[in-house]
């Protein structure tokens, strides 16, 4: 008998935990630049809020990967029941957290 793998295993929790921490310090550090980079500073902070979440959603659910792959269709890119979580899904997860608090912050 073989043991069970768990689906989301502690390095995958760390990475998490990693890529919002990350994104909170981008959004503190956009926060205190110059009042004269203000403007630019929202709009980079709201184009990474919008545009990463997307970005995020396309990896997680592998819309990126049939877009870029011109003439190949996988037809599927989930896991097996019981086998680790896909390191796409993973990634992507990663770029949502990472792009959630400047999304939020607008």
């Amino acid at each position: 008998m073989t043991p069970r793998r768990r689906l989301i295993t502690r390095g995958v929790l760390i990475a998490w935990a990693v890529s919002l921490g990350l994104g909170v310090a981008f959004v503190v550090a956009l926060g205190s630049v110059p009042a004269d980079f203000a403007p630019l500073a929202d709009l980079v902070t709201s184009l990474v809020g919008i545009f990463g979440v997307a970005l995020g959603i396309a990896i997680a659910l592998g819309w990126l990967v049939r877009l870029l792959s011109i003439g190949y269709w996988p037809r599927s890119l989930s896991t097996a029941p019981g086998e680790d979580l896909a390191p796409d899904r993973v990634f992507g997860i990663c770029v949502i957290l990472f792009s959630l608090p400047s999304l939020l912050l607008h």
